[in-house]
């Protein structure tokens, strides 16, 4: 018996309204043959089973990234360099780099702020960014916006920033 024709005798037993939210793995053939066993997971709904379960591909669910075999070879020849942890993150080191410029060139759109002046502010006070997903809520503008207003004065190296 297929897999396939698993899920529908499946679907049909237990009542599941979509199949593909029915999923059959680790199948194992007994010696002799007519016999196999494995095991099958039924989520509530299509939604559940994407947020769960890994195998999303497979079922034909989801597509498949496709990387190129050099920038899969840079990542690992990126990541043998890094130990521990922060091996997951070698490959995303890029991303954070370009997604902080971006902030940067942001802020200086927005504020009208000299691009030292700015850069003198991220070494001077830590503007906490989530360098993964840099989303800045409406709060945070308008409270940066008062905050660059007062930096529109020349800028020196000795120049005390205002914190309110």
């Amino acid at each position: 018996m297929l897999k396939a024709e698993l899920k529908e005798k499946l679907g049909r037993m237990y009542e599941v309204k979509d199949p593909s939210s029915i999923f059959v793995l680790k199948f194992r053939t007994h010696f002799g043959g007519g016999k196999s066993t494995g095991f099958e997971l039924i989520y509530d709904s299509v939604e559940n089973a994407n947020k769960y379960e890994s195998r999303l591909i497979r079922n034909g669910l989801d597509t498949k990234v496709e990387k190129s075999r050099k920038q899969l070879k840079e990542r690992k020849n990126k990541a043998k360099k890094i130990r521990g942890v922060k091996k997951t993150k070698a490959g995303d080191a890029a991303k954070k780099l370009e997604e902080v410029s971006v902030f940067k060139g942001v802020c200086c759109g927005l504020f009208g702020v000299n691009l030292s002046i700015l850069k003198h502010v991220f070494l001077r006070i830590e503007i906490l960014v989530a360098y993964t997903h840099i989303g800045i809520s409406i709060l945070s503008i308008v409270s940066l916006e008062t905050f660059f207003s007062n930096l529109r004065k020349p800028y020196s190296p000795n120049f005390d920033l205002p914190l309110d």
